[in-house]
């Protein structure tokens, strides 16, 4: 469940069958959430969660970690103080999935260049 208090402050829990909840500041739910909790819990910080854009794509990264690279296997809701929830679009959803990959290339070819140079 997520909300707002009449501050504006942001709230995010969890409730587990027993009853008992969690306040957070990221979670995941489903199948493979202890992988995306994971990586929320190495990747998230204040920085991050102070613009609407980083936290939207963490979430989105969270996600690519447990399903395959593409925007059709993802939803995301985005909540903001005084609007309705909104559903990002499927093109927005390929445009933000396209760069995470490309990020991820631009990572992998640079870690495989240090390890060269490290092998040499």
């Amino acid at each position: 469940m997520a909300g707002f208090d009449y501050d504006g402050s942001p709230h995010l829990y969890l409730s587990d069958p027993s009853g008992s909840y969690y306040e957070w500041k990221a979670t995941a739910i489903g199948r493979n959430s202890k992988t995306v909790e994971e990586f929320l819990e190495k990747r998230y910080t204040d920085t991050v969660a102070a613009s609407d854009e980083e936290v939207v794509r963490l979430a989105i990264r969270g996600l690519m970690e447990v399903v395959q690279s593409s925007a059709k296997n993802i939803e995301i809701a985005v909540l903001k103080k005084g609007k309705a929830m909104e559903m990002l679009d499927h093109e927005t959803l390929e445009k933000i999935v396209g760069e995470i990959e490309k990020e991820k290339e631009e990572e992998a070819a640079k870690k495989k260049a240090e390890q060269e140079k490290l092998n040499k």
